[in-house]
C-alpha cells in the first residue's frame, strides 16, 4: 500500500508524474520491497519530476490521500474488481462483460464488436 500512497500524492500535484511513477513502478517491480519503495520513489521524483520527493513521502508515510484511496477500494469492491487491470465493456451503453488482466487488442476488439 506504500506505492499507493505515493502514487495518490503524486496525483495530488501533477496527473503527468503521477503517470510516470506509475510506469517507474510498473518497470521495475521486481525490485520493490515493503522497505525500499518509499526510498526509491523519493530518488525517482526528485530526479525525474520538477516535484519534491520529500513532500510525496511525507504525504504517503502519513496516508494523506487515504480517503480517496479508501473511494477507489469501495468502487472496485462494489463493482466486483476481481484483478488488475479491469476494464468494464460497454456496446450501445448495454454492459457486455468485464476483461481482467493484460489482454491483447483482440480480445478488446472483439467484445465490442469492432
Amino acid at each position: 500500500m506504500r506505492a499507493t500512497y505515493a502514487l495518490e500524492a503524486t496525483y495530488s500535484r501533477s496527473e503527468k508524474d503521477f503517470w510516470e511513477l506509475k510506469a517507474f513502478y510498473f518497470e521495475n517491480q521486481d525490485s520493490f520491497t515493503t522497505e525500499n519503495v518509499l526510498s526509491k520513489t523519493k530518488q525517482f521524483i526528485n530526479e525525474q519530476t520538477s516535484l519534491s520527493g520529500r513532500a510525496v513521502v511525507r504525504d504517503a508515510q502519513s496516508k494523506a490521500q487515504k480517503t480517496q484511496i479508501q473511494e477507489d477500494l469501495s468502487v472496485g469492491k462494489k463493482s466486483k474488481v476481481r484483478g488488475t487491470p479491469t476494464c468494464f465493456a460497454f456496446r450501445s451503453d448495454k454492459y457486455i462483460t468485464d476483461i481482467v488482466g493484460r489482454q491483447s487488442y483482440s480480445i478488446f476488439k472483439n467484445v465490442l464488436g469492432l
